[in-house]
């Protein structure tokens, strides 16, 4: 994956709600050159259309947002080392991190502390920290006694060894991303804290997890980027291949995925680009507002080299609208008339929403 230079500030989070009920939360050299792998089974662009994005939660600049993470209920920022908020700035998670680096400054540890995920029962966070003692290991954190005024504890469940991307699956077992075992998908069963790999040797780590039918579909940018999947009986396939860069991956209410690679508009850099996928791999629409124009997300990344995944991953509600991350704001002079960016005007949102309408 590419990195992207801008940190972003905020002096006060406020995040807004607009009514979200999310039942699921996780680069082509032209934007108007789609990716050519499938193209032949491209039969159904006409199967969606599209709202224009709107924004769900915004902030002021002042401290650096490193993360989000959206559930069925709420949606969570981490802040500067390892400050987490829920919905709004006044409901401040107090959790105790032991031994992690930087938690005394917490700029040390903005590029140590990555990933992190809320059950769908908004009870356990989940997260990955550099410790002074153990390299990276993941904890978990009761954030129901979580609050501004009531510290939580989080426990260390395992040593990772890497910085990964986690996710937490229906019945309490934690898969994540790891350069281990020649780039690999791991699993730690609950209760335990020994993970073991359930695909090995991928040539790379995976930048995103999501779960449809019990079986695990991630993304991998390699020399060949792709979306792969571990069946319930554990084999490996390549669903998609020949992609640029891909990043995040969500499932939509359809069985469809929605899949971010790279693209690149003249003179303005790098930035994010989504299509819609069957869970086969036939891609069915690129996904553009209500305007008919490409939907892009500024990629965008600070001196710590956190990159896109960093800010949030993607996200479909019960009413199949997509949620996404963006992350940094657009000069309006760019010659981008062709495409839509939610931050051309001059917005401050961070995670924005849009409808998928299937036909």
């Amino acid at each position: 994956m590419k990195t992207y230079i801008q940190s972003i500030r905020i002096s006060l989070i406020t995040i807004t709600l607009f009514g979200i009920i999310c039942s699921s939360c996780s680069k082509s050299s032209n934007a108007d050159a789609a990716d050519t792998h499938n193209d032949s089974k491209n039969n159904n662009s006409a199967a969606y259309s599209f709202s224009t994005p709107v924004g769900v939660a915004s902030f002021i600049y002042g401290y650096t947002i490193q993360r989000a993470f959206i559930t069925p209920n709420h949606i969570y920022l981490r802040g500067d080392g390892a400050v987490f908020y829920k919905d709004n700035s006044s409901s401040m998670l107090n959790i105790d991190f032991p031994d992690v680096v930087g938690l005394s400054s917490p700029r040390v540890a903005l590029g140590d502390a990555l990933s992190f995920c809320i059950d769908k029962n908004d009870k356990f966070l989940y997260a990955i920290f550099y410790t002074n003692n153990s390299g990276f290991r993941l904890f978990k954190c009761d954030i129901s006694s979580a609050s501004t005024f009531q510290k939580a504890v989080a426990v260390p469940i395992a040593s990772i060894y890497t910085k990964s991307v986690v996710k937490v699956l229906d019945n309490g077992d934690i898969v994540y991303s790891s350069d281990q075992n020649g780039g690999s998908i791991q699993i730690l069963k609950s209760g335990s804290t020994t993970a073991t790999p359930l695909a090995s040797n991928l040539g790379g780590v995976p930048s995103a997890i999501d779960v449809y039918n019990n079986e695990i579909y991630f993304t991998l940018n390699s020399s060949n980027g792709s979306v792969q999947k571990i069946s319930a009986t554990g084999t490996t396939s390549t669903v998609i291949g020949n992609l640029t860069s891909p990043s995040r991956l969500a499932f939509d209410n359809n069985g469809n995925m929605i899949v971010e690679t790279d693209t690149t508009i003249a003179g303005s850099g790098y930035y994010g680009k989504y299509a819609i996928y069957s869970n086969t791999g036939s891609k069915i629409a690129e996904i553009r507002d209500a305007q008919n124009k490409l939907i892009l997300t500024a990629l965008s990344n600070g001196s710590n080299g956190l990159s896109v995944n960093d800010m949030a991953p993607l996200c479909v509600d019960n009413y199949n609208n997509l949620l996404f991350g963006h992350s940094d704001i657009i000069n309006s002079a760019y010659p981008i008339s062709n495409y839509s960016n939610p931050f051309i005007d001059g917005q401050s949102d961070i995670i924005y929403k849009m409808q998928l309408i299937k036909k």
